[in-house]
């Protein structure tokens, strides 16, 4: 008897299922997967990275990325992965993650939990690439209080310059 492909990925996910997955952490009744590619976040076998021959998703490194399996039958992840970075705008990086999506031939729940987090980190990176940067709001208040400091410098300066003159009428007129 030849054990096919779907077979032979989900006997490895009976095994990882319970407790033999270094990515499971339970709380409560909830299952979660740690693991970097997880599309949700969900321990479940439609979404496990580590099965899966073939696996897409996407993930927010400085811009938005797809990560997918190159080579599934190599089992170190730092060469199993593939990535290949979006268009910057919201619909192109949409259209191209579909495309992709559809040529691997994913599994239908995969493929639109895939796109919802898709748009959701475009929707972060917007945000933050609208968002002021820390530094600059740091040396904006810094300017600020430099000012402040001058203004209330020059004004203790010319009180004292006034109380000098005062002083210096009073002694002519003496």
């Amino acid at each position: 008897m030849t054990v096919t492909k779907p077979s032979e990925e989900y006997a490895i996910w009976l095994y990882l299922r319970d407790a033999h997955c270094t990515f499971l952490r339970k709380r409560k009744d909830l299952k979660i997967c740690t693991n970097d590619y997880t599309v949700n976040g969900v321990h479940a076998y439609v979404f496990c990275p580590l099965i899966a021959e073939k696996y897409i998703t996407a993930k927010l490194d400085g811009t938005t990325v797809i990560a997918f399996k190159k080579n599934p039958d190599i089992r170190i992840p730092s060469q199993m992965w593939g990535e290949i970075k979006l268009s910057q705008t919201k619909e192109k990086g949409l259209k191209e993650l579909k495309s992709h999506a559809e040529k691997m031939s994913l599994h239908s729940v995969l493929k639109n939990e895939l796109l919802n987090r898709a748009e959701q980190l475009f929707d972060i990176a917007d945000e933050l690439k609208s968002a002021p940067k820390p530094e600059e709001d740091l040396f904006e208040e810094e300017l600020e209080e430099e000012e402040l400091l001058e203004e209330e410098l020059l004004e203790e300066e010319l009180e004292g310059e006034e109380d000098l003159l005062e002083e210096e009428l009073k002694e002519l007129k003496e």
